[in-house]
């Protein structure tokens, strides 16, 4: 990106508060976020619950019991933004990448492929993301990948991918032991997205309890019952992914 285009994506971000704040180094209004301070306020009786670290030793000797100093909260606020720059961030569409995108870039569409975002166009993708939420109504994210295991893998088996005797199978939801047996599919890559999933849905109703699958040439589907559930999914699948094509340079 360019200086002018970073400069334009920078505008984009918006941090708000509950009113203007117009001074330049401290507002005049107490902030929502408790600490120590470095400002004097009082010195007051102990009260269970304090920091012990504020008592006054002076004054609770002098009167017999424990006091403590208070002081005013700070009322500046220093903020951190955490930018993830991997490479996972620089794939997107001709417009933006993924490491671009803002919660204005998304948009909401129905079970029926409607789009209930006014002026947005979803991806042509969309058919089998609706199938498998049609499919499964507890799932609560699908996860689609173009990680460079899995495009490869995808290429070097025509039908199936099998994965077993690796511990780390446990992490996908329903496995117990490291002795499953899981089949990954391949489909071969169709620009008929919706002939694509259809053959998703058919292959699915003969093969329950699929964890996810692989498009050829193309990437990686998996799913769960929330973003977190298939998140996991996904480092499994790519830790194991890994370890398939390890295995295969080492010839075994």
């Amino acid at each position: 990106m360019t200086p002018d285009e970073v400069t334009r994506e920078v505008r984009r971000i918006e941090i708000t508060t509950r009113h203007l704040v117009r001074d330049i180094v401290a507002g005049e209004y107490s902030s929502a976020f408790r600490g120590r301070g470095v400002e004097f306020a009082e010195v007051r009786e102990y009260q269970p619950g304090d920091d012990v670290r504020t008592i006054d030793w002076n004054v609770t000797a002098r009167l017999g019991s424990a006091y403590v100093k208070r002081y005013l909260e700070e009322r500046e606020l220093t903020v951190v933004f955490l930018v993830d720059f991997s490479a996972s961030g620089r794939f997107g569409s001709r417009v933006r990448t993924k490491g671009e995108l803002g919660a204005e870039d998304f948009l909401v569409v129905d079970l029926d492929g409607q789009v209930r975002s006014e002026g947005k166009k979803p991806s042509a993708e969309l058919p089998l993301h609706l199938q498998l939420y049609r499919r499964d109504e507890s799932l609560g994210a699908v996860l689609h990948t173009h990680s460079l295991n899995a495009t490869l893998l995808s290429r070097l088996h025509r039908d199936e991918l099998v994965l077993e005797g690796y511990e780390v199978l446990k992490a996908l939801q329903g496995i117990q032991s490291h002795e499953a047996r899981v089949v990954v599919p391949v489909f071969a890559n169709d620009q008929d997205v919706p002939r694509l999933a259809a053959r998703v849905q058919e292959y699915m109703a003969e093969h329950p309890g699929l964890h996810g699958y692989l498009i050829s040439g193309h990437g990686f589907y998996t799913w769960g019952r929330s973003v977190a559930e298939a998140s996991r999914h996904i480092e499994a699948f790519e830790f194991l992914f890994a370890c398939e094509l390890e295995l295969r340079r080492l010839g075994r």
